[in-house]
């Protein structure tokens, strides 16, 4: 059993982006879910946290999900948006969610990033263009 606490920092000032609702919904869940995840699999279980900060950068919307989680290596990062590749050892897992996340937010005209560190926890951060 996991504890997380989710906080949730809207900094955007009302900034709106023209979005594909059912898809950003989609990559957000998934994001969280594996939020979750690397919380569930990390030394951090019983006090994980996930923040999901929206701010504005420019002419970007930046929606950012962080997580104290167990991290991932510098390669684990340059591989995690690969169709097929997977950090989790599940069968059920078949590593195609951050691969659909990533062609989300690029086919929405914006970028998708990731700072990770082992042991400290991963950053995902989504550009849109503003409205």
């Amino acid at each position: 059993h996991t504890d997380l606490a989710v906080e949730l920092q809207d900094l955007s000032n009302g900034a709106e982006s023209y979005l594909d609702a059912a898809a950003i919904q989609e990559t957000l869940k998934n994001l969280l879910n594996n939020a979750a995840d690397a919380i569930a699999d990390s030394d951090n279980r019983g006090c994980g946290a996930i923040t999901l900060r929206l701010e504005t950068r420019m002419r970007w919307l930046s929606i950012q999900v962080q997580d104290n989680g167990k991290g991932m290596s510098e390669e684990e990062c340059a591989r995690v948006f690969e169709p097929f590749y997977t950090t989790k050892s599940s069968t059920t897992n078949w590593g195609i969610g951050l691969s659909y996340c990533y062609n989300v937010i690029y086919y929405h005209g914006g970028q998708m990033q990731v700072k990770s560190a082992p042991g400290v926890g991963t950053t995902f951060e989504l550009f849109l263009p503003c409205a």
